[in-house]
């Protein structure tokens, strides 16, 4: 196969040379393509409208900026539009509805095959149901009259949906040559078409063939991935040789030529050949697993970055080694691009457009601007960038830093949290109650208790066999002395005052229990808890300092914009919470209503 594959490019390259439209060649002037440094920091997307220009959802964007500034977008409907100066001003290049010359299906065509379908219309007709000898002479004419409107407008019906097919094809992919921008290919629904002539005029060069991705070696060739399998082509893509090997089972997503080998994500993991012809999955990291998108470093050669349904890769060595240099989670990249700035390069996709200027390490979002996340397509310009989107067209532009000066939040003064920390129930046993000498003459002297009762009497009395009454209106008071050894019960009568087991401490400091039931314990626990509370108190004051200093620190830092970085803002207002509610925890919450002026 590979022999019969080499024949037949090698007689499409003859054929080729021998026509007037040559093929790009490796001599040629080499454009620099390469946009300047670009930073999340100071940059925002602006909506690019022109007022002839395309609006509206974009489904494919290319070009070359720099110094060709030749682009290229395609609408929702399939039209393609042209700018030759970065996108400031627009032209239509290929209507949606544009059919080639040998393709072209015209009126008559569409006659006939209406009388086609008419004469089916007309074999399901009614008299079937009817019998014409039945029927009057003027109800038969007035049966056919409605039966030759009704197929009369099936027909209308018919013919206008051919006119709308015919003249909405969505398109999926636009490449521009990188040396050669004259050369320009198009893929939609009806085919791949071709431009010689830097996109001004398109000719349709193949109806059935769909591409998702064009790479160039720096020769003649140019190969082609597709949902099922490769296509080849030596003629600037006049023609298109599609292999009918196992490539054919490959669902490729994108292509690219390292310099010495050329790689293609797949569905199933990245695959490598040397040739273009022979594809052999290579056992890596990413085996198994979808490979969306493709770009190679230009500062090491066999190495770039590759996309994942989840992150963003960088290989090495062809793709025999994977490396992970961060755990960042970027959803849905379908777009890599890498700038002429060392391990800069850029992420496109569902979830917006994502920038990491040390090699994949760290990413940052550029948000600044969009309507939505969603992205179609992303290409360098002189200066800046230029998104496609379900929204429309934005382009990036550095904007102006104003100088804007933050007044920094003011917190409470340190003295006052210390104290009134320091002063919580229960940070001083002194306070409580708790002394050793105190503790200990309590368990030697009585407790000496008043119980007074003042008690007034006013019954009456009545005898219903004798029939007499009495009647106790009398008062009387009385005061009762009580000593008592230990703890008794809370009764009056000094007949419940019975001895209790002694248990005169019962503390808890810092999350120990300090407690003694005799007299023996007594000292030595009371001695303790008096020790560690001063140790406590201190430990209290080191943590609230900190805390106080961690909170300070953080607040004089610059606050993250949420249009630019969500997460970041989110999870910068957090750690503030966060440290507020600890200092609270430790002052009963005098941090929060003192920041409130309460």
């Amino acid at each position: 196969m590979s022999r019969i594959l080499g024949l037949c490019l090698l007689l499409l390259s003859s054929a080729a040379h021998s026509q007037d439209d040559v093929a790009p060649e490796e001599e040629g002037p080499a454009h620099n393509v390469k946009p300047t440094p670009l930073f999340a920091d100071g940059w925002s997307w602006e909506s690019s409208l022109s007022p002839s220009g395309p609006r509206g959802p974009m489904t494919a964007l290319a070009g070359l900026g720099g110094e060709t500034g030749l682009l290229f977008v395609v609408d929702e409907n399939g039209t393609v539009w042209r700018s030759e100066n970065d996108g400031g001003r627009w032209t239509r290049s290929l209507d949606s509805g544009t059919r080639s010359d040998d393709d072209d299906i015209g009126d008559e065509d569409m006659l006939l095959e209406a009388e086609a379908l008419a004469e089916d219309l007309l074999e399901g007709a009614i008299e079937e149901e009817l019998d014409p000898e039945a029927l009057d002479e003027e109800i038969l004419e007035e049966v056919g009259r409605i039966q030759e409107q009704a197929d009369t407008l099936a027909v209308e019906d018919w013919m206008e949906e051919q006119r709308q097919s015919a003249t909405t094809a969505p398109a999926h992919f636009i490449w521009v040559h990188p040396n050669f921008p004259d050369l320009v290919l198009l893929s939609r629904d009806d085919g791949v078409w071709r431009s010689g002539d830097g996109g001004a005029s398109f000719s349709q060069v193949d109806r059935d063939m769909r591409l998702k991705q064009v790479a160039w070696s720096g020769s003649s060739l140019l190969i082609g991935a597709t949902a099922a399998g490769m296509a080849y082509s030596l003629d600037g893509g006049r023609s298109w040789i599609r292999k009918s090997d196992g490539a054919t089972s490959i669902q490729a997503n994108d292509l690219i030529w390292t310099g010495d080998t050329w790689l293609l994500g797949a569905n199933d993991g990245l695959y490598r050949s040397q040739t273009g012809e022979g594809w052999r999955l290579v056992k890596n990291g990413v085996s198994g697993t979808a490979v969306a998108a493709l770009v190679s470093d230009p500062t090491m050669q066999g190495a770039g970055w590759l996309a994942t349904d989840t992150e963003v890769l960088r290989f090495e060595a062809n793709g025999n080694r994977i490396l992970r240099f961060s755990r960042q989670s970027i959803v849905g990249v379908h777009t890599l691009l890498s700038t002429s700035r060392p391990s800069q390069v850029l992420a496109a996709g569902a979830d917006g457009v994502w920038e990491s200027g040390d090699g994949g390490f760290t990413w940052r979002p550029m948000a600044r601007g969009l309507k939505g996340p969603e992205v179609s397509g992303l290409v360098a310009l002189g200066s800046g960038l230029l998104m496609a989107s379900p929204t429309g067209l934005y382009v990036l532009t550095e904007g102006i830093q104003k100088a804007r000066t933050r007044e920094v939040p003011s917190q409470p003064p340190l003295d006052a949290l210390v104290s009134r920390a320091l002063t919580r129930q229960g940070m001083d046993p002194r306070r409580s109650g708790v002394r050793s000498t105190f503790s200990g003459s309590r368990r030697l002297l009585p407790e000496l208790s008043l119980d007074g009762q003042l008690i007034r009497r006013d019954m009456l009395a009545a005898d219903y066999f004798d029939l007499t009454n009495s009647a106790d209106v009398d008062q009387d008071w009385r005061v009762m002395v009580n000593l008592r050894w230990g703890k008794g019960s809370s009764g009056s009568d000094p007949g419940a005052s019975e001895v209790a087991g002694f248990g005169d401490l019962f503390y808890v400091l810092g999350g120990r229990l300090y407690s003694a039931d005799n007299p023996e314990a007594l000292q030595s626990a009371t001695s303790r808890l008096l020790l560690d509370s001063t140790d406590y108190r201190l430990e209290v004051r080191q943590r609230l300092t900190a805390l106080y200093f961690a909170r300070q620190r953080l607040i004089q830092q610059p606050v993250p914009d949420a249009e630019v970085d969500l997460r970041s803002a989110v999870l910068f207002q957090l750690d503030v919470q966060e440290l507020a509610a600890w200092i609270d925890a430790y002052t009963d919450g005098s941090f929060s209503l003192a920041l409130r002026g309460d």
